[in-house]
């Protein structure tokens, strides 16, 4: 009996440790509702799409097991061993390091690329890649056997996440949305992604299994292109203000992401509505959301 206590103590104190050092599901989509053009709005059913889909991009990253197990499910947040598992062979067993803890960032934390067939070529997953040949000890056929398996789980996961867009905009799978509508989603996925990595810089200070500014800038900019119809100058600018805003304290990643988010809360909506392309606060309203 008196063990019991001190494990409870322990239990108490690595949940107040991750309370403080990572953000949660919660924190994630509320960062997503401010940035995007939606409003919060309990009493619209609809909108409640809008909130499914933050907590579908939010599962993607950060639940290795997505999306076999419902999205509330309080287990999964640092739940990797499903995907370990999937990616040893017997010709070649591979631990990437402890990925019971928050090392599930090191597979999904690098930005949305669904058009990267092989991440192992892919400059977004640099970081990964080296991780996978030191584990290897730099055997060829190991590195293979693992990209193999880890890029057929990731187009998987890929597809998935487009398919939940394609809802929101009264479809039911992404490959019936036209190469302007498919643009367009994974864009907005694209966005939504970027949103939950800052939130991450907020709790996590030099991280390094997370997407660096300069590739979330590189791949905020190719989203704003693709909703903007490639308006590059007003593109330039909003980039440019934001990595001002965001490096006024450039070695304190905490502020970064604290001070981009930000950014993106107060002009992201007014970017897109602006946008001469479309006319998205229209394109939302005609499926019923109440936008800001």
């Amino acid at each position: 009996m008196m063990l019991f206590f001190p494990r409870i103590s322990i239990l108490i104190l690595c949940c107040f440790i991750c309370s403080i050092f990572a953000k949660q599901k919660e924190g994630h989509v509320n960062d997503m509702w401010s940035v995007f053009p939606f409003r919060v709005d309990k009493r619209n059913d609809a909108n409640k799409k809008i909130d499914d889909f933050f907590v579908d991009v939010h599962s993607y990253l950060d639940y290795c097991d997505y999306p076999l197990k419902i999205n509330n499910n309080s287990d999964r947040r640092h739940s990797c061993n499903n995907l370990c598992e999937l990616l040893q062979t017997e010709s070649c067993p591979l631990q990437v390091g402890n990925i019971s803890k928050g090392d599930h960032r090191i597979f999904y934390h690098w930005g949305w690329t669904p058009e990267a067939k092989n991440v192992e070529y892919d400059p977004h997953y640099d970081a990964l890649k080296n991780l996978v040949i030191r584990s290897c000890e730099r055997e060829s056929r190991c590195v293979n056997s693992f990209f193999d398996s880890f890029n057929k789980i990731k187009q998987k996961r890929d597809k998935h996440l487009q398919d939940q867009y394609a809802v929101l905009i009264g479809k039911n799978k992404f490959d019936q949305l036209s190469n302007q509508e498919q643009k367009i989603g994974n864009a907005f996925i694209r966005i939504a992604y970027t949103v939950h990595i800052l939130g991450d810089y907020t709790t996590n200070q030099g991280n390094d299994k997370t997407q660096e500014f300069s590739s979330i800038l590189e791949d905020l900019s190719s989203a704003l292109i693709d909703l903007s119809s490639g308006n590059k100058a007003s593109v330039n600018d909003f980039i440019y203000e934001l990595k001002t805003a965001a490096y006024l304290d450039p070695d304190d990643s905490k502020k970064i992401g604290e001070s981009a988010l930000n950014y993106l809360s107060k002009n992201f909506s007014n970017f897109l509505y602006k946008a001469k392309y479309i006319d998205y606060k229209k394109m939302f309203k005609a499926q019923g959301y109440i936008m800001k």
